[in-house]
């Protein structure tokens, strides 16, 4: 389950947050060029929707679209026979799971 942080940001030193801030754009840079690479290993190879779990955040996708389920079937949308997605990255995971 989620939790959010208990850390106060803005109570951190300009320094501090300058340099989470960083971290936070290389991290997506990084993890942008991760999905990539693994996009383009699984247009290469036979059955590519039965090797998504060599990906190495699958689990973390799984328990993403796991919660979106739980928050759509908390607010009354229960089996919806239509979704749209938006924002998603490179390998589509979360779409491509949740339509599983």
């Amino acid at each position: 389950m989620y939790r959010p942080s208990s850390i106060e940001i803005k109570a951190l030193s300009q320094q501090v947050q300058q340099m989470r801030e960083s971290l936070i754009i290389l991290c997506g840079h990084a993890e942008g060029l991760l999905e990539l690479e693994f996009a383009t290993f699984l247009t290469n190879i036979p059955q590519p929707l039965n090797n998504l779990n060599l990906f190495l955040y699958y689990g973390n996708y799984i328990k993403l679209a796991n919660l979106e389920y739980e928050i759509l079937n908390e607010n009354g949308v229960v089996q919806p026979k239509k979704a749209t997605f938006v924002g998603s990255g490179l390998m589509l995971l979360t779409s491509i799971i949740m339509a599983s």
